[in-house]
């Protein structure tokens, strides 16, 4: 289907051009291009019209007729130019529309794929800020990268104030703090740990200096470079 178009203001064709079609695959220009992928030139659609489609067209005042495909391995879409001037073809101006359609289709995956992106992240945002339980993400060098409102809640800190800050110094109590740096820098050196996806009782630590039992699950994100 048509879904956008665009008309020269010193054109008089704006009633053609304003016409929504519906069209299936092979029909007319636009459904030839998709289904070929192959772009199409007519130099003069008064003597080259086949169509009900280019017929309209040329009974619009409109001449030459450039259609080329919007793909990236398939077409997603096509692009229909018209002149009201007779446009002989130029094979150079072709071979650059088909690269511009390819750059089309390109930016419009990008978007997409941000769109997925943006989705999934909203979908993360809302489970981890709505959750029960407490979650803390931390890098490599046990920095605080993430702190839920449920961890603000439990452990007596703002968000904000412990970005960047070290977990172990905040929530771990002093006198467990040197065994579990040992057991993170073992991990991070052989990449093997009795912790991971286990459900195991600690003690942690508020930001008052009063202590409590935790229930502690670890689990590393699978992200390429250091652990998260």
């Amino acid at each position: 289907r048509r879904t956008d178009e665009w008309v020269s203001p010193r054109a008089r064709t704006a009633e053609y051009a304003s016409r929504l079609f519906t069209l299936k695959v092979d029909e007319e220009l636009p459904g030839r291009v998709w289904s070929s992928g192959d772009p199409v030139w007519i130099a003069d659609l008064a003597r080259e019209s086949t169509s009900p489609h280019t017929h309209r067209a040329a009974d619009a005042g409109l001449r030459g007729a450039v259609v080329f495909p919007v793909k990236r391995g398939s077409v997603c879409g096509v692009i229909e130019l018209y002149s009201a001037e007779v446009q002989p073809p130029d094979g150079e101006l072709l071979r650059a529309l088909t690269v511009i359609g390819n750059e089309i289709s390109r930016v419009l995956d990008e978007a997409r794929a941000e769109d997925v992106v943006r989705e999934a992240e909203a979908l993360k945002t809302a489970i981890v800020d709505t959750t029960l339980d407490c979650v803390i993400t931390i890098d490599a060098d046990s920095r605080i990268v993430e702190f839920n409102p449920s961890a603000e809640r439990t452990f007596g800190y703002r968000r904000a104030d412990v970005i960047g800050k070290s977990m172990p110094d905040l929530i771990i109590p002093p006198a467990l703090r040197e065994r579990h740096k040992a057991g993170f820098a073992r991990y991070l050196a052989t990449g093997s740990t009795r912790l991971l996806a286990q459900r195991r009782e600690f003690v942690a630590m508020r930001a008052d200096g009063t202590e409590f039992p935790i229930e502690l699950t670890a689990t590393r994100i699978p992200v390429p470079g250091a652990p998260v």
